[in-house]
């Protein structure tokens, strides 16, 4: 045991300590959270090598496994015979048992009884994270039972049920449509807009009338979305005046990318949205030629001059991204970055180079960070809205989960994007905004991040900021 412990120190001499306000939670809450995160491991475990469709066996017959292997790895890994785990399983399963397992260290030091020293050496060897995928994921059902055994020995939680928050309003405009984010371009958009990504045909129309009657006015979509003609004609039959529209889309296609090819994309989507100009027009993500990236970049710029975007973006950008941009040495810089922004994954990343990006966006760049999937797992397993403290903190505001989750978004980025297809959660969505919840419960929902760090979702630090006005020293490479 002395010799884990010692191993433990050593693999996390490098970690920082939990923050406080991870250490101010109750024994009851850590417990609640810890036993949460073993059922979601658990269900994961499961179902790793089940088909999520029923027509998985089709498709596999019809060839799918090769024409399209990375969505039919994920849906239908038995059709395809691909229950092998790849590196990245191996990373999203270890984050899920990582939040177990700190959570579990935090019930016990809450309830006075220190830190277990079998809990932290499985700590340490989490963290080594084994190079063969296999072994990790062989390791986890045996983690699974240690910690339900290690929580079992705590002191009984209260009988009573976990807090649920109250039900979402029904009725009334959101008090968010008086509320803006101003750009660095002297626009403004709605804080909260309303993505369409995985809509299409009747679905994308329907889910968009209904986000614009509930009170979204800021609408996304984007070419490779395939639904740009069906979110038009929505925002068309809508009634809704263009002037209080703010309507985004976005550069995604590799054959877009270069001048000429810039300028076509853009105007094929303002044919199919059946409008004169965009509010906000992004590239989808960054581009390996740094001369093809900047020479996309002129012809949007010339595009705003134009007339026809009002303001300029860019999504799934990181600090060396944005660089590779200054480096070019273009007038118009990014109003908005669109990136996955979640109380794990801040500003697109598990590390604390979310932070720094963060940080640079506000201070160095006055850019404003529009969150997308601040809800969902996405890309990894640990879902945001199952986090045992986010529901007793919405429970404690009387908002609900979501809504706590979306107004944390807004408030340390700028902006977020959600999506809904029933009415009762895109009222739900649609008024986050309309309640305050203070500064500690933002710090509350910010240190959860530190529950999913490690060394193998980390990478190197980033460029350290340099000082306003001064040159720009030369950086490493990441």
């Amino acid at each position: 045991m002395a010799h884990a412990r010692a191993l433990l120190l050593a693999v996390l001499a490098l970690e920082p300590p939990p923050p406080e306000a991870l250490r101010r939670a109750t024994a009851p809450a850590a417990r609640r959270a810890a036993e949460d995160a073993i059922t979601e491991l658990r269900t994961h475990l499961a179902a790793f090598c089940a088909d999520a469709s029923a027509d998985c066996a089709g498709w596999a017959r019809a060839g799918e496994c090769a024409r399209n292997p990375a969505f039919m790895r994920d849906a239908c890994r038995a059709a395809c015979d691909a229950c092998e785990p790849s590196a990245s399983d191996a990373i999203n399963y270890a984050e899920v048992a990582l939040i177990a397992l700190r959570n579990a260290q935090i019930a016990r030091a809450a309830a006075g009884l220190g830190e277990d020293g079998a809990l932290g050496a499985r700590e340490a060897a989490l963290l080594r994270a084994p190079a063969a995928p296999a072994e990790i994921m062989r390791a986890l059902p045996a983690l699974a039972d240690e910690l339900a055994s290690a929580l079992a020995l705590l002191p009984p939680a209260s009988a009573s049920a976990p807090p649920t928050a109250g039900a979402p309003p029904t009725a009334g405009a959101p008090r968010h449509r008086s509320r803006s984010l101003a750009l660095n371009d002297g626009h403004a958009a709605p804080p909260l807009g309303f993505g369409t990504w995985l809509l299409t045909g009747e679905a994308a129309y329907a889910a968009v009338r209904q986000a614009l009657d509930v009170g979204f006015r800021h609408i996304d979509t984007s070419e490779n979305y395939a639904n740009e003609e069906d979110v038009g004609r929505a925002l068309r039959d809508s009634g809704v005046p263009r002037a209080e529209l703010f309507i985004a889309t976005k550069l995604s296609f590799a054959s877009s990318y270069g001048g000429p090819q810039a300028r076509a994309a853009l105007e094929r989507s303002l044919r199919a949205l059946g409008v004169d100009y965009v509010d906000l027009y992004m590239l989808h993500g960054p581009h390996a030629d740094a001369r093809v990236l900047a020479d996309t970049w002129r012809s949007l710029e010339a595009a705003r001059a134009d007339g026809l975007v009002r303001s300029l973006g860019v999504s799934n950008f990181g600090l060396r991204e944005l660089r590779a941009l200054d480096a070019a040495g273009l007038t118009v810089p990014p109003a908005v970055v669109q990136n996955k922004h979640s109380i794990y994954r801040h500003g697109g990343s598990t590390d604390y180079a979310g932070d720094d990006l963060l940080a640079e966006l506000r201070v160095a760049r006055n850019a404003s960070l529009v969150a997308y999937c601040t809800l969902n797992a996405w890309p990894g397993l640990a879902r945001p809205l199952a986090d045992a403290r986010v529901r007793a903190l919405a429970a404690r505001l009387d908002v609900t989960p979501a809504q706590l989750l979306l107004r944390w978004a807004v408030e340390t980025g700028g902006g977020a994007l959600t999506r809904a297809t029933t009415r009762r959660h895109a009222v739900e969505n649609a008024a986050a905004l309309d309640t305050p919840i203070g500064r500690d419960a933002l710090d509350e929902l910010s240190a959860l991040r530190w529950l999913a760090r490690a060394p193998w979702n980390r990478g190197p630090p980033e460029p350290e900021v340099p000082a306003a006005g001064t040159a720009r020293a030369a950086k490493t490479e990441l």
